[in-house]
C-alpha cells in the first residue's frame, strides 16, 4: 500500500513538472510572438556597426588596410581579407566588446525609455572616444589611458599646430558613423513615454549591471588584456576592454607578499655615507633634460644631408664626458614620467599602464629624490621649465612635493625667444640658468634641473632659412631643424659652462624619441632591436674639471642619479646603493622591457625571467616609498 502511494505521488510530481514545463513554453512561443523581431534585428546590426566604429578608429589601422589593400594581387588581397575579417571576430574581443554596449544600451535605455536616446548616446561617445583615440596615438605615438584625464590642461597647452595625418581607417570610421547618425535620424521607432512598467525598466537596468559585472570580472580581463602596450592593447583587445582593464587598475594594489617591515630591513642593510666633504669640494649640479633629443641615425638607416647634431658627436671625443644610450620608457610623450623616474630612481614599469605620478599619486613630500638630497647637502635648488606651469601639475609639484628652493616658469622668464615656432629655443633658457649662476653667492652650492621646450612635437613647420636635412621626409626635416638649433645651444651651454670659475658638473639627456613615424618609415641599423630602436636616446654627463672618462654606457632614467654622483664623487644615501646595486645586474627597466648585464631582453612582465624576483623586491620599495613611508 505504502509503495503504491510512493508511486502515485511520483507521477503527480511527474505531471506537475510536465505542466510547467509546457506553461513555460507556451509562455516563450507567446514571447516569441510578441517579441519585436524587426526591432531585434535592427539593433544586432546597430551595436555590429558601433564595433566596426571602435575598431577603425581605436587603433586598428591594419584592419583598414588588409581589407583595401589594393596594391597586392588578388589572391593576397582575398587571404588579407580573411585576416582582417577573422581579427574583427577573433574571441572574446569581439563578444566581449559587442555585448559591452548591448549592456550599456541595457542600463541608458531602462533610464530614459528612449531607443533612439540611448543608441544616440553611445554612438557619440563611441566616436568622439575613438577620434580622440585616433588624434593622440597620431600625434604622440601612444593611445588614451585613464591618466590622460589628468592631463587635459596640459594637452591643450601644446595642442596648438598639431596636424594630425587623417588615415584611411579614420575616414571609414568617420563615414559610419555618420551612416548611423542618418540612420536613427530616419527610422521611425514606436515608442511611448510610458511603455514600460517601472518593473521593466528597473530590470533592464539590473541585466546591464549584472552583464557587465559578469563579463568583466576581476579575473577575466586582467588575464584578457595586457595593458604593458597600450596601442596593441586597443588593436588586439577592443576599446571597451581596454577601457575597463585601465579602471580596474587605477588603484595601485600591493605588490604580492607584500610587508613593509621586510622592506625596511633590506634598505637597512645599505647605510648612508658620511659627508666628510667641505662645501668648497662639491661640485654645482645641473641636469638638462632636453625635449626629444635624439640621435635616430643610430638606430636608425637614415641619409642625411648634414649633422644636426654636431656639437653631441663632437662632446664625446673630449675629456672628462661619460656617456652612452639611455633607454626610456616613452616615446613621443609622457615626459613627467621620465622625470619622476630620474628624480625619485622609482621606475613607472610596475604601476598601472599610462599612469602619471605626478598627477595620480602625489599628496605629499616626496623622499628620497635628487631634490631631497640636494636640500640636506645644503645646495640651493632650482626646478625650471620653459613652459607652462600648469603642465603635469609642475607648479604645485616642484614647489610643494619636490621642495625645490625655487620654481621657474615661461610667465617669469625675461631672456626667452621663440625663433620662428610656438616654443622657445633652448639657447635663450639657458640665458635663464646663467643669470642664476652669475648671481649666486661665492660658495653658494647650485643644484638645478632644467626641463626643455625647443624640440617639442608638432613637426610640420620647416624655416625656409634653415638647413634641409633631408628632401624626401617634410616631418623628420622639422624635427632636425629643431634639433639642429637645440645642439647648438648646448653648444652655448658648454661654452659657458667651461667659462665658469667654479665646478660644475651636468647630466645632459633627451627623454625620449620624437613620434615622427621612423618606426613605420625607416629600418633598424640592426645595434638594437625595433622595440628598443624607437625608446633609446643619448646621455652623457660632463664637467668642466676631471672626472673618470666611461663611453658605451647603457642604462635607463631610475639610474643617472647614481651614475652622475659617482662621477661627481658625492656620497650615497641608502636607496641609491641599493638601486646601484640593482644596476649591476639589470642596468636597464623600462615599461616594456628591461635588460641585463649580459645584453639580453625579458619582457617587463616576464614571470618565467631569472630576474623576476629581484624585479618584485624593486616593486615593493618602489611601493614604500610612494605609498607606505
Amino acid at each position: 500500500m505504502e509503495e503504491k502511494i510512493l508511486v502515485d505521488s511520483k507521477e503527480v510530481e511527474l505531471e506537475e513538472v510536465k505542466g510547467k514545463t509546457k506553461r513555460i513554453k507556451e509562455k516563450i512561443k507567446k514571447g516569441w510572438k510578441k517579441l519585436d523581431k524587426k526591432r531585434l534585428i535592427f539593433l544586432t546590426l546597430f551595436f555590429l556597426f558601433l564595433y566596426f566604429i571602435s575598431e577603425f578608429l581605436n587603433g586598428n589601422d591594419v584592419l583598414f588596410k588588409r581589407i583595401f589593400g589594393f596594391s597586392s594581387t588578388w589572391n593576397e588581397r582575398v587571404e588579407s581579407f580573411k585576416n582582417a575579417w577573422s581579427d574583427f571576430f577573433k574571441f572574446p574581443k569581439f563578444w566581449a566588446n559587442y555585448f559591452l554596449f548591448v549592456f550599456v544600451y541595457w542600463i541608458i535605455y531602462g533610464l530614459t525609455n528612449r531607443t533612439k536616446l540611448s543608441l544616440g548616446f553611445i554612438t557619440v561617445f563611441t566616436f568622439v572616444f575613438g577620434v580622440v583615440n585616433y588624434i593622440v596615438t597620431e600625434t604622440r605615438g601612444i593611445s588614451v589611458t585613464i591618466s590622460d584625464i589628468y592631463s587635459i590642461r596640459t594637452a591643450m597647452n601644446v595642442a596648438s599646430g598639431i596636424k594630425p595625418t587623417i588615415e584611411g581607417n579614420f575616414i571609414v570610421g568617420t563615414v559610419l558613423f555618420i551612416l548611423l547618425l542618418i540612420v536613427l535620424w530616419k527610422i521611425k521607432i514606436n515608442e511611448k513615454k510610458e511603455a514600460r512598467t517601472t518593473r521593466a525598466k528597473i530590470a533592464g537596468i539590473i541585466l546591464g549591471v549584472v552583464g557587465i559585472l559578469v563579463l568583466f570580472g576581476p579575473n577575466y580581463v586582467t588575464d584578457t588584456v595586457e595593458l604593458w602596450n597600450i596601442n596593441r592593447a586597443y588593436a588586439n583587445s577592443g576599446m571597451g576592454l581596454t577601457i575597463v582593464r585601465m579602471a580596474k587598475d587605477i588603484k595601485v594594489s600591493k605588490p604580492k607578499n607584500y610587508n613593509p617591515d621586510i622592506v625596511v630591513h633590506i634598505l637597512n642593510e645599505y647605510e648612508d655615507d658620511t659627508i666628510d666633504y667641505g662645501a668648497e669640494e662639491a661640485p654645482n649640479i645641473l641636469i638638462v633634460m632636453n625635449e626629444s633629443f635624439s640621435d635616430l641615425q643610430k638606430c636608425y638607416e637614415i641619409e642625411l644631408s648634414a649633422d644636426p647634431i654636431e656639437t653631441y658627436h663632437s662632446l664625446l671625443e673630449r675629456e672628462n664626458v661619460i656617456s652612452g644610450m639611455m633607454h626610456s620608457s616613452q616615446f613621443g610623450g609622457g615626459t613627467a614620467n621620465i622625470e619622476w623616474e630620474l628624480l625619485t630612481q622609482n621606475v613607472t614599469a610596475f604601476l598601472p599602464s599610462g599612469s602619471m605620478p605626478y598627477q595620480q599619486y602625489i599628496t605629499s613630500e616626496v623622499r628620497p629624490t635628487t631634490v631631497s638630497y640636494m636640500n640636506d647637502l645644503n645646495y640651493t635648488t632650482h626646478g625650471m621649465h620653459s613652459w607652462d606651469k600648469s603642465g603635469y601639475s609642475r607648479e604645485k609639484i616642484y614647489s610643494k612635493f619636490l621642495n625645490f628652493d625655487h620654481s621657474k616658469f615661461f610667465d617669469t622668464m625675461t631672456k626667452l625667444d621663440w625663433g620662428y615656432r610656438e616654443y622657445p629655443t633652448d639657447w635663450s633658457f639657458y640665458e635663464e640658468y646663467y643669470e642664476i649662476m652669475r648671481n649666486k653667492e661665492k660658495g653658494e652650492k647650485n643644484f638645478s634641473f632644467l626641463v626643455t621646450m625647443e624640440n617639442h612635437m608638432p613637426y610640420y613647420r620647416v624655416d625656409p632659412d634653415g638647413i634641409t636635412f633631408t628632401s624626401t621626409d617634410s616631418e623628420l626635416n622639422s624635427y632636425l631643424q629643431l634639433e639642429y638649433g637645440s645642439d647648438r645651444g648646448l653648444g652655448l651651454l658648454l661654452d659657458f659652462i667651461d667659462s665658469y670659475e667654479e665646478n660644475i658638473i651636468m647630466l645632459f639627456f633627451g627623454d625620449h624619441q620624437p613620434n615622427i613615424g621612423q618606426v613605420e618609415k625607416y629600418k633598424t641599423t640592426g645595434i638594437y632591436n625595433e622595440e628598443e630602436s624607437n625608446h633609446t636616446v643619448p646621455f652623457f654627463i660632463y664637467a668642466n674639471y676631471d672626472i673618470e672618462e666611461k663611453s658605451g654606457i647603457e642604462t635607463s632614467p631610475n639610474y643617472l642619479q647614481g651614475i652622475l654622483l659617482e662621477a661627481a664623487g658625492m656620497p650615497f644615501d641608502s636607496y641609491t646603493k641599493y638601486v646601484q646595486e640593482l644596476r649591476e645586474e639589470i642596468p636597464v627597466i623600462t615599461n616594456l622591457y628591461y635588460k641585463d648585464k649580459e645584453g639580453n631582453t625579458y619582457k617587463i612582465n616576464d614571470t618565467e625571467s631569472p630576474y623576476y624576483d629581484k624585479l618584485q623586491e624593486y616593486w615593493k620599495i618602489i611601493y614604500y616609498n610612494m605609498f607606505d613611508k
